[in-house]
């Protein structure tokens, strides 16, 4: 079975026009997808697919199984606080500001799966230890959760996976299959089962040419040009990387020789 989900904002309009979606429900989504095109526009994911079709692919991932409208919101900005360009230079962080716009436009609940998102570490010890404490686990944590799992299967679509030059990437993606099923099951959404073997199905018997495989990770207009502060922010953090990496080095040399 092939899976079928918006990847365009007009497919995934014609989607929520189906189900009957209330104008109130229909301005949310065109909102949160304004703000998409404002922070992720120009910017590619790893497998070359752009930022905003895996958005919207993955709004539409969450619209398919009957998600509250927050999710749907959130899931196009989903790694605003991981690779978006709010315009100031820094990527992957958490800022009052940030947070203040992301709420203006998409609410408070919606801007918490996303802060959440980023919190949550989506590697196979971690989630094999949420399930095992999963009645303790609180609303937030369950809803984003369920995002998370949106988001993991959008990435399989079309078996993306393997358009992506990194192993290790490959490598954490499969050792989470084992805890998918449960955790789907555990989380009120069984579609998800049928969703992910499908999708391992495709990825498991399809080959790409290495060719293929090169990662570019944006691509801005021939017009674009950083504004000078953002190149000033830009350049401070990557000399600080450069002195912090040999630094971390010879940190742990240290700490391995005590031990």
């Amino acid at each position: 079975m092939k899976l079928l989900f918006p990847q365009t904002i007009l497919a995934l309009y014609a989607e929520v026009l189906d189900r009957h979606y209330a104008d109130d429900q229909l301005i949310a989504i065109r909102r949160a997808y304004e703000l998409q095109c404002q922070l992720f526009t120009g910017l590619l994911t790893g497998s070359g697919k752009s930022h905003l079709e895996h958005g919207v692919g993955t709004a539409g991932i969450l619209v398919s199984i009957g998600a509250p409208l927050h999710l749907i919101q959130a899931a196009f900005v989903h790694n605003a606080y991981g690779l978006a360009d709010f315009g100031d230079g820094h990527r992957r962080t958490v800022t009052p500001r940030r947070q203040a716009e992301l709420r203006r436009v998409i609410g408070e609940r919606a801007e918490n799966c996303v802060r959440r998102f980023r919190e949550i570490s989506w590697k196979a010890d971690n989630v094999a230890r949420m399930l095992g404490q999963f009645e303790q686990l609180d609303e937030l944590t369950r809803e984003t959760l369920v995002l998370r799992l949106a988001d993991h299967l959008e990435h399989h679509l079309d078996a993306g996976l393997l358009y992506r030059s990194s192993e290790f990437m490959l490598q954490t993606m499969a050792s989470l299959r084992p805890y998918l099923p449960e955790l789907a099951t555990r989380l009120g959404y069984p579609q998800f089962i049928e969703y992910f073997e499908s999708a391992h199905e495709t990825l498991d018997s399809w080959q790409v040419p290495a060719c293929l495989s090169v990662p570019v990770p944006y691509t801005p207009p021939r017009s674009y040009s950083l504004r000078f502060k953002v190149r000033c922010v830009r350049r401070l953090t990557a000399l600080k990387n450069r002195v912090r990496r040999p630094l971390g080095k010879v940190a742990a040399r240290l700490q391995a020789r005590k031990k």
